[in-house]
């Protein structure tokens, strides 16, 4: 066996090398999990997030990621300290089968919620459900949407996010101050797993 110290230095660089690559590698994958796949206790950290976090008018998709059938988050900002979060479900060809479903829902569960007509198409219409501050309801309604609404097999959810404060601080005016971080592109990462 050499022990030459270039032999050495080469063997120290191939080993120091397969690490780093490795470790790149865990690291990719788990911000692709962090935002790709959200089991239930991701839905509701997803959500507190963006009531925490989201300026006015910040909005989450959150997505089959089977299906590609998603229902919609937007955040609000009446006055300082005053916010909340309302979902979005747009009554289109893909969601029609599941249009009463999704409202019988928010009936068995006390939400009260308006469809609102719109005069674009594909969607006509969109049933807007008002959960204020409540994320463990609206993470409820979620989940109760995409298994007993949607029939998905198994839980597993893509959540998309704009308008999300980078930094870890309270957003609740509507003039809260942009850090230049956002300028960046910079996103917050969600932790969770997927439930298999």
């Amino acid at each position: 066996m050499p022990t030459s110290p270039l032999w050495v230095v080469t063997c120290f660089a191939v080993v120091a090398l397969a690490l780093f690559a490795w470790r790149a590698f865990q690291i990719y994958r788990s911000r692709e999990d962090e935002w790709g796949r959200l089991d239930a206790a991701g839905v509701e950290r997803g959500l507190n997030l963006l009531l925490k976090r989201g300026y006015d008018g910040a909005f989450a998709i959150l997505t089959d990621v089977q299906s590609g059938r998603f229902v919609q988050f937007r955040k609000y900002i009446l006055r300082q300290g005053h916010v909340g979060l309302e979902m979005h479900f747009p009554r289109a060809p893909w969601s029609e089968p599941y249009y009463s479903t999704v409202q019988s829902i928010l009936r068995r569960n006390d939400v009260q919620f308006e469809r609102v007509g719109l005069q674009t198409e594909p969607t006509l219409e969109v049933i807007h459900a008002d959960f204020g501050g409540n994320v463990a309801l609206a993470a409820r309604i979620t989940l109760e949407i995409f298994v007993d609404g949607f029939r998905c097999p198994r839980l597993c959810v893509r959540m998309q996010a704009d308008d999300i404060c980078p930094v870890d601080e309270t957003v609740d005016t509507s003039d809260h101050p942009r850090p230049v971080e956002m300028l960046a592109g910079r996103r917050p990462r969600i932790k969770s797993s997927t439930i298999h």
